[in-house]
């Protein structure tokens, strides 16, 4: 009886165990399905904007929340770097009376800054040969490139009234396609 017992007690933790792993793989499916990395050629669809939206700000018809996801780890004294744009899907939002082609291409190209901007970050990191004693330095030119990253995202904005202002939309997309055509 007392082995039976024990059996079943085993038989239940694992049990558990398994569930949890199960339940623990298909969020983490999940979270990757929530994020897009920025890829030429492919475009962002409504699909992809699966926030809930913010009617506080009737102004506000969508937003993007993309990020310049960075990594580094020091082999043989080098600081070897990579990084990529993300869309963050689940952060990111439209109103439904907003879903047009208008909207989307200005928050497509919110996306394409942030993968502007990744190029650049790579290209500076590129330049300079970063021992691992230069973690501080490197730091600093992330933060800055960063910081000039999101600059430009509110610039983006304000110069065509969120999309509003149709020439100012239509030369920003110029200037970001020149940029992303040109490699980098």
């Amino acid at each position: 009886m007392k082995k039976d017992i024990i059996k079943l007690v085993s038989l239940f933790i694992n049990l558990c165990f398994i569930i949890y792993n199960v339940n623990s793989i298909a969020q983490t499916t999940q979270k990757e399905i929530s994020r897009i990395e920025w890829k030429s050629g492919s475009r962002l669809n409504w699909e992809d904007f699966k926030g809930i939206p913010d009617y506080s700000d009737k102004r506000i018809a969508a937003i993007t929340s993309s990020v310049i996801q960075y990594k580094y780890y020091c082999e043989n004294d080098t600081i070897h770097f990579s990084s990529k744009a993300i869309f963050i899907c689940n952060e990111s939002w439209v109103k439904p009376e907003n879903k047009n082609q208008k909207t989307l291409n200005h928050e497509q190209l919110h996306f394409d800054i942030t993968e502007f901007f990744n190029r650049m970050l790579v290209s500076k990191v590129s330049k300079t040969h970063w021992g691992c004693n230069q973690v501080e330095e490197l730091e600093l030119l992330v933060t800055n490139v960063l910081k000039e990253w999101r600059e430009a995202q509110i610039r983006y904005d304000r110069d065509t009234w969120y999309s509003l202002n149709s020439y100012m939309q239509n030369e920003w997309d110029k200037l970001v396609e020149e940029k992303l055509s040109n490699g980098y």
